[in-house]
């Protein structure tokens, strides 16, 4: 997949280093659940929950943590968790990120956003656009998972 570089992505801290990221695509009814960033790079495009992964933490942990501090939902609120895919992207600039994507699925859809501009719930076969990239196949991935299609 060729990817272009945004135009901010010169303004992202983390440039010229190699970052495991933790995504999440959090599903309720049927519906994945989207932010909209308000920061570089990327600043306005689409993207599922997610972050660094950090020292000593595990993988599925991270992903916990990041739906809770995104998104508000707590481990009560988890209904289901699963590992869906991995990902790797490199863009100009030293932009090297490894995404390690699992799916969640939530009891309900009441949302407390935190670290972006707005959320919304959206059909799997209706995204909206500007997307990072990869968030399409991470969807899919989430949803052969979970089974939701």
């Amino acid at each position: 997949m060729a990817l272009q570089s945004p135009v901010d992505l010169v303004k992202d801290p983390h440039a010229g280093k190699i970052l495991p990221v933790v995504t999440a695509a959090i599903f309720h009814q049927g519906k994945v659940l989207l932010f909209r960033r308000r920061k570089p790079p990327y600043n306005g495009y689409w993207e599922l929950a997610g972050g660094c992964l950090e020292l000593n933490e595990r993988l599925e942990e991270a992903a916990r943590r990041e739906v809770e501090e995104e998104a508000g939902f707590s481990s009560g609120d988890v209904e289901r968790v699963a590992f869906a895919s991995l990902f790797e992207f490199l863009l100009p600039n030293n932009y090297h990120r490894i995404l390690f994507c699992y799916a969640f699925e939530v009891s309900h859809d009441n949302v407390i956003v935190t670290e972006h501009d707005e959320c919304e719930w959206f059909s799997p076969d209706s995204l909206p656009e500007p997307l990072i990239p990869f968030v399409k196949e991470e969807v899919a991935a989430a949803v052969k998972v979970l089974g939701k299609h």
